[in-house]
């Protein structure tokens, strides 16, 4: 005589299942999630140590040492304002040089710029001023036909103090031994360092007479000297003349 056996049907729970170890037949794949870069909201350091040359022909020259960044520097915004007025964009720049023609006495600054568009704080600003009398073309300082050398300077004065650089050229067309500058400079600027070149001078005019390593400049050949001081205001020109030998 056989025996009726009876069948049960009993539901476990999923969760059950999982932790009495009867995964489902075919169990899930772990799915990892793509992580979510974080937003560049970091902008580049300042712009330090802006520089302004002027010259004679009405153009000045910024520089500046770059900025840095933690993904990259783009370019540098140069902003311009008059001596009362609010900084405006006037020029995007990829290197830490910009130049223009001056448009009157003006401030400049300049921020740094990278890809997420982050702007860094303005660097120091720097007060750029046409020098009064300024001779875009130095005259002459010897005879026709005789041995020739010009000299043509380039002035930055800011409330009180200033920089500048003279270029020396051999126009002649033999070689030079050694050069002789007579500069002049507005009432009120007095050199308190000079570098290439050397003095005794105390005020304006400075009697400027070559170093041992930058006397000697084949024709068309040129050097440069450089100078900074102090400015307590006044008037006049900037004129830089040359003498040379042979």
């Amino acid at each position: 005589m056989f025996k009726r056996s009876t069948v049960l049907a009993v539901a476990i729970p999923l969760a059950v299942a999982l932790g009495a170890g009867l995964a489902p037949a075919a169990a899930s794949a772990n799915v990892p999630v793509p992580a979510v870069a974080a937003a560049d909201t970091t902008p580049p350091s300042v712009p330090t140590n802006l520089r302004a040359l002027v010259n004679c022909t009405l153009q000045v020259t910024l520089t500046w040492d770059a900025s840095t960044d933690d993904v990259g520097v783009t370019g540098y915004d140069i902003y311009r304002s008059t001596l009362t007025g609010t900084p405006a964009l006037i020029a995007t720049a990829a290197a830490t040089t910009f130049t223009e023609k001056i448009v009157g006495p003006a401030y400049y600054d300049v921020r740094a710029r990278d890809a997420a568009g982050n702007v860094s704080a303005p660097s120091e600003r720097r007060l750029v001023t046409f020098p009064p009398g300024c001779s875009p073309t130095p005259p002459a300082t010897t005879a026709p036909g005789s041995p020739a050398c010009s000299a043509t300077a380039a002035l930055n004065i800011w409330t009180g103090g200033f920089q500048g650089q003279v270029t020396v050229k051999n126009t002649g067309t033999n070689t030079t031994t050694s050069w002789t500058v007579t500069l002049s400079l507005p009432s009120g600027a007095i050199i308190t360092q000079l570098w290439g070149g050397r003095t005794d001078s105390k005020a304006s005019p400075y009697i400027i007479r070559n170093e041992t390593y930058n006397g000697v400049l084949a024709p068309n050949a040129s050097t440069t000297f450089g100078f900074v001081g102090t400015w307590t205001g006044g008037g006049g020109g900037t004129l830089a003349t040359c003498t040379r030998t042979p």
